[in-house]
Parts: structure tokens; C-alpha cells; sequence
């Protein structure tokens, strides 16, 4: 009996097959096309550029900068809204008794404001407004022991800002 041929790895089935080079890092030969004997890993997916995923996110992060900036120059928040806050801001001081958020609306700085010039009871709300140029008038209702009334103060623009001035008579 007659030892079997060795085995001769540039032929499969009895035709040719070029040989692959093996990788640097030690890799099996890769798969000639079409073999389906083939039992090394499968070949790596191409990768798109590391440059791909930096260019993505610079794009998401101008495209958001940019709404921003439109939001900010053409429909940012206007007097109007700017003195209606103002209005809450001012119910919020009385409600709370929170001489600090007071004074800081105030365009005085509210000099002498105590948490005990507001009686107990008192609950203040915003009321309307009204925005002329860099002058208004901030409304409040008050209610304190069933009664209700509504009261007018300045308000005065200061750079972006606006402030709360003296009772309007």
C-alpha cells in the first residue's frame, strides 16, 4: 500500500490557485474568490475615513450654531416678552418675599425693602403690560383679604434689560 500524495495547497480539486500572502500581523491567507472551503476569518469591511465621523459632527454642530444665531439676531425674545417677565418676576418677589429678587428687578435697587412690607395674605399675580420705545408700564393684581386690584409700575429698558420703577398715579 502506497502512501497517499501530500498535500499540496495550490491545488484545489484538481485546478490551480494562486496563493495569497500572509498579512504581517500573521493572518491566515485571505479566501480566493468563490471557495467555499474557505474556514479563515472573513474578510475586514471596507472603513470609510476617520476624517468621515469629525466632518459629521463639525456639520450637526454649525448647522445647530447656526439656528442659534438666527434664533438670537432675528427672533430673539423682544420687549414685550422681556417686560412680561418682568411682571412675573415682580408677583414672584411678593409672593415669596424675596427681598433679594426685589431689589435686583427694581431700578433703584428697592433701598430699605423688607419682607415684612407685604402682609400676610397678600398674593400677587402678573397683569398686563405695556412697551413704548424704552418705557412701559408693568401691571400686578393684588389680592389681600377678598379683595382684589390691579396696579401699574414704570418699567424702564437700561441696555437690554428692564427694570421696575415707581407706581404709576
Amino acid at each position: 500500500m502506497t502512501a497517499p500524495p501530500p498535500h499540496d495547497p495550490s491545488q484545489h480539486e484538481g485546478r490551480q490557485v494562486p496563493q495569497a500572502s500572509q498579512g504581517a500581523q500573521g493572518l491566515p491567507p485571505a479566501s480566493p474568490a468563490g471557495d467555499p472551503q474557505f474556514t479563515g476569518p472573513p474578510a475586514p469591511a471596507p472603513t470609510k475615513g476617520k476624517k468621515t465621523g469629525l466632518i459629521a459632527a463639525i456639520a450637526a454642530v454649525l448647522v445647530a450654531g447656526a439656528g442659534t444665531a438666527a434664533f438670537l439676531l432675528f427672533g430673539g425674545e423682544s420687549d414685550e416678552d422681556k417686560v412680561n417677565a418682568l411682571a412675573e418676576q415682580m408677583a414672584t418677589a411678593i409672593n415669596e418675599r424675596d427681598t433679594e429678587l426685589a431689589s435686583s428687578i427694581s431700578c433703584d435697587g428697592a433701598p430699605g425693602a423688607s419682607s415684612d412690607d407685604v402682609p400676610d395674605g397678600v398674593e400677587a399675580s402678573p397683569g398686563a403690560v405695556t412697551v413704548t420705545g424704552d418705557s412701559g408700564t408693568v401691571g400686578l393684581k393684588i389680592s389681600w383679604l377678598g379683595k382684589n386690584m390691579e396696579l401699574a409700575f414704570e418699567a424702564e429698558k437700561r441696555g437690554d434689560d428692564w427694570c421696575v420703577g415707581d407706581p404709576v398715579e
